[in-house]
């Protein structure tokens, strides 16, 4: 049984570390709508957050949510082509939700912050804009954003 967890626990971190939906359902970019189906429905039953207790139950919901995020855009042929559009749109293979002035987000704690429309959040410092960093990753989903900013001259 512990095997089966650690086996089940590998996955669940490959699929939240995974850079595309592809990836999360372990397909090709050109897998048929029956290939998705079945990866799904197998993930799917893998991670119910019924069918776990405890800590693999937080796990199998964060998990689940992934999943289901690459099956809701990965189902539907005109979401995907806008997907695979996305994706060439940014480096690393993350699909692009949009570009956002620095000004426009919100600042509280030292920290930057703006809302996915999955319901997760982007965060940055200010040391992360230092650094030249311009894509950052939403908390809750494989969606990022784009973030325009110009340093002062006194911070080169």
């Amino acid at each position: 049984m512990l095997v089966m967890a650690t086996e089940l626990q590998k996955l669940a971190e490959n699929i939240q570390q995974a850079k595309t939906y592809y990836e999360v359902l372990d397909i090709s970019k050109d897998a048929d709508m029956a290939t998705i189906r079945k990866k799904y429905l197998s993930l799917s039953l893998q991670f119910h957050p019924d069918k776990h207790h405890g800590d693999t139950k937080e796990m199998a919901e964060k998990v689940i949510q992934v999943i289901n995020n690459a099956w809701s855009v990965l189902k539907d042929e005109d979401a995907r082509k806008l997907y695979d559009q996305n994706q060439m749109n940014h480096k690393e293979g993350f699909p692009l939700q949009e570009d956002v002035d620095l000004d426009d987000m919100i600042f509280n704690d030292g920290k930057y912050y703006w809302s996915c429309r999955c319901g997760g959040e982007y965060s940055l410092t200010e040391n992360d804009l230092e650094k030249g960093t311009e894509y950052y990753g939403c908390s809750s989903c494989t969606l990022c954003i784009h973030v325009l900013f110009e340093l002062d001259e006194g911070d080169t």
